[in-house]
C-alpha cells in the first residue's frame, strides 16, 4: 500500500488522499484514495504499459493472500482496495 501512495503523490495530482482501515466480519481493508486524474485501465493495458508499481502491488498482494481492487478512471481519481482475512 505503500507504492499506492507514492503513486498519489507522485503522478495523480492528488490535492487529498484519504486512508481508511476497516476490520469487520473477520476482514480486514484497507483503502487508499486520491482525488487526483486518475487513469483508464483498458488504455494502460491496451497500450502494454502496464506500470510497474500496479504489477508489483497485485504481486505483493497475491503472496500475502489478499486481494487487490483497483478503481479509477481518467478525471476522476483512484482508488486502490487490499482485503485479507484475518486468522
Amino acid at each position: 500500500m505503500k507504492e499506492a501512495i507514492n503513486n498519489s503523490l507522485k503522478y495523480a495530482n492528488a490535492k487529498n488522499i484519504t486512508i481508511l482501515f476497516l476490520i469487520k466480519d473477520n476482514q480486514f481493508n484497507m483503502e487508499i484514495a486520491d482525488d487526483g486524474i486518475g487513469f483508464n485501465m483498458d488504455l494502460l493495458e491496451e497500450s502494454g504499459i502496464k506500470g510497474n508499481g500496479l504489477v508489483n502491488m497485485r504481486n505483493r498482494m497475491m503472496q500475502h493472500n489478499c486481494s487487490l481492487q483497483i478503481v479509477t478512471s481518467e478525471n476522476e481519481g483512484c482508488k486502490i482496495i487490499a482485503q485479507s482475512k484475518l486468522y
